[in-house]
């Protein structure tokens, strides 16, 4: 007799969960069976989904962060008192890495 697959015609179409909020143990275990519900649905159990296809615009994160910390003076509402200083590394180190 032939193996038989999980068809997606007889899962539920509603999931009503019925946790509790302070049962961790609950949600692992409800959460490991929503898993495996995708998993028979879309039939890879590894499947993970190719970020550039969703968005295409989407390159990553940035290598590039601010290595120095901004500084503020008593009143901060004027923004930080390095922030040139911080521009300028920025710039500095966006040139270098176009120079690569």
């Amino acid at each position: 007799m032939a193996a038989m697959t999980p068809s997606t015609a007889f899962l539920p179409r509603t999931i009503h969960l019925g946790l509790s909020a302070t049962d961790r143990k609950a949600v692992e275990r409800q959460i490991e069976a929503l898993i495996d519900l995708l998993d028979q649905i879309d039939g890879d159990a590894d499947l993970e989904p190719d970020h550039e296809a969703y968005d295409p615009c989407d390159h990553g994160e940035p290598d590039l962060y601010h290595r120095t910390l901004p500084a503020y003076g008593i009143d901060q509402s004027s923004g930080p008192i390095n922030a040139d200083a911080i521009f300028e590394a920025h710039l500095r180190e966006m040139q270098r890495e176009a120079n690569r």
